[in-house]
């Protein structure tokens, strides 16, 4: 019940249009982020940085409590890593658990498409260390690992926690 002394505020979000052709929108974005080279000159810096080693990427996603429509942002972000010269073998996309309880292969192919059959398709740890966000753009989230040398790419929201103060990725 609330009390005459309690001190609120109403919060609404603003109306926004839909994107009309998401897949589009998302390939100019990731052509040209805000203040960060494109995907796919960091994944051919990946590849140079790697030599003689191959080069690996992994993609961080949400699971299925989380209504971000990852089967359509991670194909172009495939698409842009593959033209920086990271082939589909040495490309993982972690579903990002948090956690969470671990991921079926039924609810990786609901969440992520042709992907699963695209592309090696694993589990977080919550364990990665030396994480940088470098930018965030429409969900995007662009992040470096340094530990292993691995690039990493990752769809989803940030937001608030009570429990622990921010998630990422999440």
């Amino acid at each position: 019940m609330l009390q005459p002394w309690f001190d609120i505020d109403v919060v609404e979000s603003q109306a926004s249009q839909p994107i009309p052709d998401l897949p589009s929108r998302l390939r100019a974005v990731l052509g040209a982020p805000l203040g960060s080279p494109p995907l796919h000159e960091l994944a051919r810096k990946a590849v140079a940085d790697a030599a003689p080693r191959p080069a690996t990427a992994v993609i961080a996603v949400t699971d299925l409590t989380r209504a971000c429509p990852d089967a359509l942002l991670v194909p172009p972000m495939l698409d842009e890593l593959n033209r920086g010269g990271i082939p589909n073998e040495r490309i993982t996309v972690v579903v990002a658990v948090g956690l969470h309880r671990p991921t079926t292969d039924d609810e990786k192919r609901q969440k992520l498409g042709d992907v699963v059959d695209r592309v090696r398709v694993g589990k977080s740890s919550a364990k990665l260390e030396s994480v940088r966000i470098v930018f965030t753009e429409f969900n995007l989230q662009r992040v470096v690992i340094g530990r292993g040398g691995a690039l990493v790419e990752g769809s989803g929201d940030r937001k608030p926690s009570l429990r622990h103060g921010h998630l990422g990725g999440d």
